[in-house]
């Protein structure tokens, strides 16, 4: 695989028809490894995988991993009608880029405004609101509690 060409992960919403409140949208992501959408129960939990699927394919291409050439593109824009969707996805490589597409317009545009835009873009194009508390942190760092130290004892160190 030429590695200008590394396939994408991407968020989607879809939107019913008449939505009433947020618990009426469903977030997927799409999954190049596995070639499939894969549900996730709200948006901040899609954000997060998202986030993840893009470090993992970053190190993968990094790396020039065999598997990058099993990697599959998201499927072409539904056929218009039914629930509104919108989708936004990131380049895994070094320099993130990132483009939506929704309903509307079928076709990947860029966002110009980064993850930020992107994001609202999304959004906005299907009607959910965010939380503006509601930031999606980066993947999750595995470790030992703070109270670690505290419940083990001394260490070898002090």
């Amino acid at each position: 695989m030429d590695k200008r060409d590394l396939s994408k992960p991407s968020l989607r919403i879809t939107g019913n028809e008449h939505q009433a409140s947020a618990g009426e949208f469903r977030f997927e992501v799409w999954n190049p490894l596995t070639g499939t959408y894969q549900s996730a129960d709200t948006f901040e939990d899609a954000l997060r995988r998202l986030d993840v699927l893009c470090s993992l394919l970053h190190q993968m291409w990094l790396h020039e991993h065999k598997s990058l050439a099993s990697l599959k593109d998201a499927p072409d824009a539904p056929a218009a009608g039914g629930a509104g969707w919108s989708e936004f996805r990131i380049s895994p490589k070094a320099i993130r880029s990132y483009e939506t597409r929704c309903a509307d317009h079928p076709a990947w545009a860029k966002a110009t405004g980064g993850k930020a835009q992107a994001v609202q873009t999304t959004c906005r194009a299907v009607g959910f609101v965010r939380q503006p508390y509601m930031i999606a942190p980066g993947p999750a760092v595995v470790g030992r509690p703070p109270s670690h130290r505290a419940a083990a004892g001394p260490s070898l160190a002090e």
